[in-house]
């Protein structure tokens, strides 16, 4: 169900986008390079926000046993616990990209690229261990933050950062062996 919701989204935006409803632009050169890497890097900035406050709602009290509980039915997460949604959290989830394509000029490849990673960081996180080439600063969320969040059932909301998490006193913490992968 997920991923036919996914692709009637996708069918969707690209409404939007063939109708000229969006920002999107034509050509790299109309914003430059600089931009266009920056504009990837605030979609994943601003997606973090958005998981962060989106995934907290879906754990209050009246709302988890109601959309969230499928995809917390995983307590050892695996890539297809990545996409094992409710079909109302996977159109809550696919609402990061109508804020990105009405509000910021976009180039496509941009989208392209942001969506790629957010894929492929979903993937990584719910491998259900420990990649260590993916890490890259101490503020970056990782399987094991993950892990842990489906263990407990509460903290650890991040999806790419912990800063939301350690800002908002949610950032959950067990004492564990350090990996060597």
């Amino acid at each position: 169900m997920t991923f036919l919701i996914y692709g009637g989204s996708i069918g969707l935006f690209l409404y939007w986008i063939d109708q000229g409803m969006t920002l999107r632009y034509e050509t790299i050169e109309t914003y430059g390079v600089p931009y266009f890497v920056l504009s990837i890097i605030t979609m994943i900035f601003l997606h973090d926000t958005y998981f962060y406050w989106t995934h907290r709602l879906m754990h209050h009290p009246r709302v988890f046993p109601l959309v969230h509980r499928t995809h917390h039915r995983f307590k050892t997460p695996t890539p297809w616990a990545a996409f094992a949604f409710h079909p109302l959290e996977t159109i809550l989830s696919m609402g990061i990209i109508p804020l990105i394509i009405f509000t910021m000029p976009y180039h496509q490849w941009a989208l392209v690229c942001f969506i790629t990673f957010m894929v492929v960081y979903n993937v990584v996180i719910h491998l259900g261990f420990h990649v260590r080439v993916f890490s890259v600063t101490r503020y970056q969320n990782t399987a094991l933050d993950h892990d842990y969040h489906h263990r407990k059932g509460h903290g650890n909301y991040g999806l790419y950062f912990k800063w939301w998490d350690m800002l908002m006193g949610t950032m959950g913490r067990e004492k564990r062996i350090a990996s060597r992968s």
